[in-house]
């Protein structure tokens, strides 16, 4: 089994299990400028959408990056009359995003996943210049690196 086969059928699970990320960390990214209101927002390894929907109110756009097609799936099911989400099957190391697309990428509850070097290169390479990337590790915590 790979690592995409492992999360399929629990996109039910996720989504009515997984708590969402405290307003504190999300209100702290605004407040503090790391995402504003124009952001168009790369939130990659995605999954059922849990971070995109507690920011997409705030934000321009957000490309909901995820590779298991059932956990996209499911978040394009929960926007589904949401124009801002646009659900993209890419990995985090291959996006499928063009050359400096967005202002932002985030990745909540997913990083350990990732090759952390290609995860960089992707970055730089679909971010304009300057933007952070934004890691959310649990539900109470979400951390910066430029």
């Amino acid at each position: 089994m790979n690592n995409l086969e492992i999360f399929s059928n629990k996109a039910d699970n996720y989504k009515r299990y997984r708590p969402p990320y405290s307003d504190e960390a999300i209100n702290f990214l605004f407040d503090n400028s790391i995402l504003d209101p124009t952001d168009t927002v790369a939130d990659i390894g995605s999954g059922t959408g849990l971070f995109a929907s507690q920011i997409i109110g705030r934000v321009q756009s957000i490309y909901g990056v995820e590779p298991n097609e059932q956990m996209r799936n499911a978040a394009q099911n929960a926007f589904i009359n949401e124009p801002k989400y646009i659900p993209v099957n890419g990995t985090a190391e291959n996006t499928q995003l063009s050359s400096e697309s967005v202002d932002a990428v985030s990745a909540a509850q997913a990083f350990h996943w990732f090759d952390p070097i290609r995860f960089r290169n992707e970055c730089k390479r679909i971010l304009k210049p300057n933007g952070p990337v934004i890691l959310a590790n649990s539900a109470k915590t979400a951390c910066r690196f430029r």
